[in-house]
């Protein structure tokens, strides 16, 4: 039981760090272009992945605990979706600017 509450725990800290992601992709989606159109759900998911793999490869072992987490979750899914959607706009242009 015990193992279920601690996974129960460390989901509802994977969708609250994935949130502002989110946000700042439905926002870039209004903002940017249609050529440029991004899948919120999928780049949110992908940059999350990344993030829990970057913290698991770097060893976090925070101090403050579980409350530390949640901080290095959300800095660390905003860093890898700005990445990914820097690349992802700078692919698109180069792909459509080669194909006409």
């Amino acid at each position: 039981m015990d193992v279920l509450l601690i996974i129960s725990i460390y989901v509802i800290l994977i969708s609250i760090a994935s949130l502002p992601c989110l946000l700042v992709c439905l926002v870039a989606a209004k903002l940017l272009p249609s050529r440029f159109s991004v899948k919120p759900k999928i780049l949110t998911s992908i940059s999350v992945l990344l993030s829990l793999l970057s913290a698991y490869l770097l060893n976090m072992e925070l101090e403050g605990g579980m409350l530390s987490v949640l901080f290095v979750a959300i800095v660390l899914t905003l860093a890898w979706f700005l990445v990914l959607l820097v690349l992802l706009v700078l692919y698109k242009s180069v792909v459509k600017t080669k194909s006409a």
